[in-house]
């Protein structure tokens, strides 16, 4: 991997994350300004309304197609617009077009600038945690992110249920516990990776790092500019986004949470176009924003319920606080609700289905309530460190928030988020474990949820505690400013230099060299394309890191995730496959799983789990012979035919197994097996 490979990567980031939105946003109706802003929200949107219809009507999910379809759909919304805008004009004067409020001139300008210290601040702090992208995240949710991107492009298909087929494959899919899952982002990254040079696990850390640094400080300063139309407000929020450590840093090295970071960095800008659209009843943000609306449910469902609550609180306490106000308001938004439950509907039945699974989850209670408030308000979750700085921004601009009446409802926002947070964290209480259900019960998520909408309050903050010190400057205030901008800059210097290196290391809590997977591991991985076949599999012990085979090369693994729960003969295997030699149930088991190699390594995905005893001793089994290994990993071979009747026992189980085109190993059983009646693998 070469600076240039990154480079490249990194345009065709920029390319799908722009250009489907600029191209669909002009033939609507929009200003290239505007697109600046509403661009990604679009795109995002698009390529999910396209995957949720396309996957039904059975269109490829290809670069080719999607881009046909961009233009397709983007000549006949302009044609409408057309004909739509000459028969109104035809009967009446056409009203002006509504426009997104932006700042211009010398605002627009300290704007920028505050976003460009927020995407160096970004770009160090990813660059330096990941090691120049040559780190593996080492926690649970980042391999099924890398092999759902494969998953994607090889199938070339938008589906949520490729996840039941991934995990479950072995078994009644209907009847799995995971069935259907979020992919939008998957898809759009599937869409552009393999024109890349990179491995999917450098790609995804391409994307992740433009997202840091570029649309979370854009989304930051964009909210910001719309409730205080301040352009030093709008400039400290876009250098504070990308300070903070509980957003969006803490939710990228636990986990990672990358789709849910994916959705919550397009919260502001999507939230910006439906408020204006609701306020000037204009009918072009309203499609927009539905559009937009859809895209964010389709990168995590949880947005949509943070989005939708919100919007709520708006409708409820924004000025006017009447109920003319309420139902004016109320109106506003009617038709984004519309075209996002038009466009998106088939997607929230989908989602609807994994719904019990999701409420089923519970995250313990670990610390008390005063605690998690004080973290939360103090920006120390995870770390016990507070970043005082912008705490006391927050403070400020929570005073500022209180003092302008037009803006209660954004101070309530920020509120409930905290309370939701600190709650989740110090409390096990039934109330508290329903309301969250849609974050898993996970504070981590909430406390990130509280952080991003804390940002505008900072920049407020900020500004408010500008106007003070300028407030009370009254002898030459030329020079007074000067100095003022002088020490501000040098206390912002300090403060960043700290954030930075502390959330350098956070985010190696997560990246860092290997206990899930070593780079010995990496290296044998990446070896079983040469030594295994397309159809085959590889039975595995899923804790020690081999969730990761698929994405690494492209070979298939028994277990796939870490939170699989086994079939009754993936079961056997993993508790008696060294007795392989002696045991025809255990062959026969093998068999119809086509297990043709088997892959061991040292790492651990949680150091108190023990590998399976099924895979140890294999040295001691005649029918395997050692093909690659060094000191971390090793790869056999099963040689079926120096076992009776073995190789006959694998050609006939084939028969029911379903092979999909370039996907290896197997896609579903004709044979499914009961799951057995135990917790997940690595639980």
């Amino acid at each position: 991997m070469t600076l240039l490979d990154v480079v490249l990567a990194g345009l065709l980031v920029l390319a799908v994350w722009w250009i489907p939105g600029v191209v669909l946003g002009r033939a609507v109706g929009l200003r290239w300004l505007d697109l600046v802003v509403a661009g990604p929200v679009l795109s995002l949107g698009f390529f999910t309304v396209l995957g949720v219809w396309s996957g039904m009507l059975g269109m490829p999910w290809d670069i080719l197609s999607v881009s046909l379809s961009l233009v397709g759909v983007s000549a006949l919304v302009f044609g409408a617009r057309m004909v739509w805008g000459r028969r109104r004009r035809q009967r009446a004067p056409v009203p002006p077009k509504v426009s997104l409020p932006l700042p211009r001139g010398r605002a627009a300008l300290y704007v920028a600038a505050g976003i460009a210290v927020g995407a160096v601040v970004g770009t160090w702090t990813w660059w330096q945690a990941t090691q120049g992208l040559t780190l593996l995240n080492q926690d649970w949710d980042i391999p099924w992110h890398a092999n759902m991107v494969r998953l994607i492009a090889d199938t070339r298909e938008w589906s949520t249920g490729l996840a039941g087929n991934f995990a479950y494959y072995d078994t009644v899919i209907e009847d799995a516990p995971i069935r259907n899952y979020p992919i939008a982002f998957h898809a759009v990254v599937a869409l552009v990776w393999p024109l890349s040079s990179l491995g999917v696990p450098e790609f995804l850390g391409v994307f992740q790092l433009f997202v840091i640094a570029l649309q979370v400080p854009l989304s930051a300063a964009v909210m910001t500019w719309y409730l205080s139309r301040r352009a030093g407000a709008a400039a400290i929020a876009a250098v504070a986004a990308t300070a903070l450590s509980s957003f969006p840093y803490d939710l990228l090295f636990r986990g990672p949470l990358i789709p849910l970071v994916i959705g919550l960095a397009l919260l502001g800008p999507f939230l910006v176009v439906v408020l204006r659209a609701a306020q000037k009843r204009s009918l072009t943000l309203g499609v927009v924003g539905g559009i937009g609306a859809v895209g964010l449910f389709g990168a995590h469902a949880s947005i949509g319920v943070v989005a939708a609550v919100v919007l709520l609180i708006w409708v409820v306490l924004a000025s006017p606080w009447t109920w003319s106000g309420v139902r004016s308001r109320f109106l506003g938004l009617l038709p984004v609700g519309l075209v996002a439950v038009v466009l998106g509907g088939p997607l929230v039945l989908e989602m609807l289905r994994e719904s019990g699974r999701v409420s089923e989850i519970q995250w313990p209670a670990y610390q008390t309530v005063p605690q998690a408030f004080g973290e939360v308000l103090l920006f120390s979750h995870g770390s016990g460190m507070a970043q005082w700085f912008w705490a006391v921004l927050v403070l400020l601009g929570s005073w500022a928030l209180l003092r302008r009446r037009q803006l209660w409802w954004y101070l309530v926002v920020y509120i409930v988020a905290v309370g939701l947070a600190a709650f989740t964290a110090g409390s096990d209480g039934e109330l508290i474990t329903r309301l969250t259900a849609f974050v898993y019960n996970d504070a981590w998520r909430l406390v990130g949820v509280a952080t991003l909408l804390a940002v505008p309050v900072v920049g407020i903050g900020g500004q408010w505690a500008l106007d003070q010190v300028r407030a009370r400057v009254t002898a030459r205030p030329r020079i007074a400013n000067g100095a003022l901008s002088v020490v501000g800059v040098l206390l912002l210097v300090l403060v960043l230099q700290g954030d930075a290196q502390r959330n350098v290391s956070s985010m190696q809590r997560g990246y860092r060299a290997g206990e899930t997977v070593t780079h010995g591991e990496r290296e044998m991985m990446e070896a079983l394309s040469a030594v295994v076949p397309a159809d085959g599999q590889v039975l595995n012990d899923v804790c020690d890191g081999s969730a990761w085979m698929f994405a690494l090369s492209n070979r298939m693994p028994m277990m796939r995730h870490f939170e699989v729960i086994p079939t009754l003969r993936q079961e056997l295997l993993l508790e008696h496959f060294n007795d392989f030699d002696d045991d025809p149930e255990v062959r026969r088991a093998a068999a119809e799983l086509g297990i043709t190699h088997v892959y061991v390594g040292t790492g651990l995905i949680r150091q108190y789990l023990d590998q399976p005893s099924g895979l140890e001793d294999l040295d001691d089994v005649e029918a395997l012979r050692l093909v690659a290994g060094n000191s971390d990993a090793r790869i056999y071979e099963i040689d079926w035919a120096s076992v009776g009747d073995g190789q006959q026992m694998l050609d006939q189980a084939r028969e029911n197994q379903v092979h999909r085109d370039g996907v290896p190993g197997i896609w579903e059983s004709k044979d499914p097996d009961a799951l057995a009646d135990r917790n997940a693998v690595c639980v």
